[in-house]
């Protein structure tokens, strides 16, 4: 049976979860929360957002429980240590998330694509909270909008 990481990061939800529902439609699901602030720069959490994450966190592991799995919770400096440990732990061959746009946080999901698929890992990424993907709204010669205008009349 094939077995896949789904690694949540603020879409702490079961409900239009396109990483979730794909790696379900493809065998066991393995649900994973890394806490790693560090790699937030500057977006740190502070204690609202604390607050607001522990309690998410808690409703997203009932709902999870609820369809038969368990949210992993690990703190790391960095996710993708974390996440090769659990893809070993737990025998997966494929990790699943949804698209972040933030920059560094594009360049992290980069190193984890790079890095899992090396060693035989499936990595996927799903656009699932903006209306259209930043990289293919695009004008006519390809290249990204610097008017709104354009932009909306297509």
């Amino acid at each position: 049976m094939k077995t896949t990481v789904v690694w949540f990061h603020s879409d702490l939800r079961v409900a239009d979860h396109p990483a979730l529902h794909a790696a379900a439609q493809r065998g066991a699901v393995v649900p994973v929360f890394i806490y790693a602030p560090e790699e937030q720069g500057e977006r740190a959490p502070g204690a609202a957002r604390q607050w607001w994450l522990h309690h998410s966190l808690e409703a997203l592991n009932q709902s999870l429980q609820r369809l038969g799995a368990r949210l992993i919770i690990r703190r790391a400096q960095q996710s993708l240590p974390a996440l090769e440990q659990i893809l070993a732990e737990t025998g997966a061959d494929a990790l699943y998330w949804n698209t972040r746009y933030e920059p560094q946080l594009w360049a992290r999901d980069e190193r984890v694509h790079k890095t899992l698929r090396t060693r035989g890992i499936e990595t996927r990424e799903f656009p699932s909270y903006l209306l259209h993907d930043p990289n293919a709204v695009r004008t006519d010669a390809g290249q990204p909008y610097t008017v709104f205008t354009p932009f909306w009349k297509r």
